[in-house]
């Protein structure tokens, strides 16, 4: 995996949330940090073996979170959030269906998650949006036959988080039907390494059926929903 290489990944991946309208900013630092690794005089594979993760996070425009991406690309040639903007890779490892069974917890490696309120907050944010269609749509290249544009994608920067929102386009998610329920939501600090993702549905049984849930984090939403006055089912 060459400087080259990288830096036209990172271009693309810019490209990619230009047109997916996430903020200037983002665009910008993507850019920014392809530019910087196109002009490096040293090989960033070198760079990473010899200094680790600081020697790639001290390099201009870097910082925790694009040094995290140099680093999966290095050892897997690979940037999942590559995969997630063209629509190839979506959530090949999330929960099953809430009436199924319930799943593993949501994915945070080693990141303290957001409060659930924040995550429901974005989910209900990229319902609402997608719903008025005011969102982008890519067309994924995975159980998506015909190449249609359908998944509708929101990138958004609030209280303190970087947030990313699709619906769920698994295979499990079409046979049973969710893909327009359950709503995948990627979130990372600005300046942290670090991302996560929860996976947001519409509870299907239980005291808090009907009710909008992070899947793993039902406790939580039960707490939640308590302090805002709602009641559960009898």
């Amino acid at each position: 995996m060459t400087n080259a290489r990288i830096a036209q990944v990172f271009e693309e991946v810019a490209a990619l949330l230009a047109a997916q309208e996430a903020s200037p900013y983002r665009v910008r630092a993507w850019r920014q940090a392809a530019a910087t690794i196109a002009a490096l005089p040293r090989e960033l594979a070198d760079v990473f073996r010899d200094h680790g993760r600081a020697g790639l996070e001290a390099l201009p425009h870097i910082g925790r979170h694009l040094a995290a991406v140099i680093i999966e690309l290095v050892r897997t040639g690979h940037a999942a959030i590559l995969d997630r903007l063209r629509g190839e890779v979506h959530g090949a490892d999330l929960p099953l269906a809430p009436d199924v069974e319930p799943g593993p917890p949501p994915a945070h490696h080693g990141l303290t998650p957001p409060p659930v309120a924040l995550v429901l907050a974005t989910d209900a944010r990229y319902r609402a949006a997608a719903a008025a269609d005011r969102l982008p749509r890519i067309a994924p290249r995975r159980h998506n036959p015909d190449g249609a544009a359908w998944l509708p994608v929101l990138h958004d920067e609030r209280d303190g988080w970087v947030w990313t929102a699709l619906f769920s386009n698994t295979a499990r998610a079409h046979a049973l039907g969710h893909t327009h329920d359950w709503v995948v939501v990627y979130y990372h600090h600005p300046d942290d390494g670090d991302e996560g993702h929860a996976t947001v549905v519409t509870e299907h049984r239980g005291p808090w059926r009907g009710h909008r849930v992070v899947r793993g984090r039902e406790g939580e939403c039960a707490i939640h929903a308590l302090a805002l006055g709602l009641e559960p089912a009898p």
